[in-house]
């Protein structure tokens, strides 16, 4: 019974309208990776541009502020990062190519 109350404290849920976000970034971490995750934290965040906080040397991106959502999605002992933009665009990040992002201009 105590594992069960462990397990329950430590679910994330995503506010509604990041849902779609979550479900994508799930979505590419079973196709890249070949593994379930759950989500263990998600944070509403302004990108400084398009690259959603995960530039790449080949990629330009867009100048401007991009509202959008920083996640956290473990698999085991695994941990993948993902930004996501509100409009729909969701990228994984891997370690040591995220740069942080500025706070949330919403809440």
């Amino acid at each position: 019974m105590f594992e069960s109350l462990l397990l329950a404290a430590t679910l994330v849920i995503p506010p509604p309208e990041a849902a779609p976000a979550v479900a994508a970034a799930k979505a590419d971490a079973s196709k890249r990776f070949g593994v379930a995750t759950e989500l263990a934290r998600i944070e509403r965040v302004t990108w400084r541009d398009g690259s959603l906080g995960c530039p790449r040397k080949d990629m330009a991106s867009t100048q401007a502020l991009v509202p959008g959502w920083r996640m956290t999605l473990v698999a085991g002992k695994r941990r993948l990062d993902y930004h996501a933009s509100e409009s729909g665009t969701v990228v994984y990040c891997p370690p040591g190519r995220s740069e942080q992002p500025l706070p949330d201009s919403k809440t």
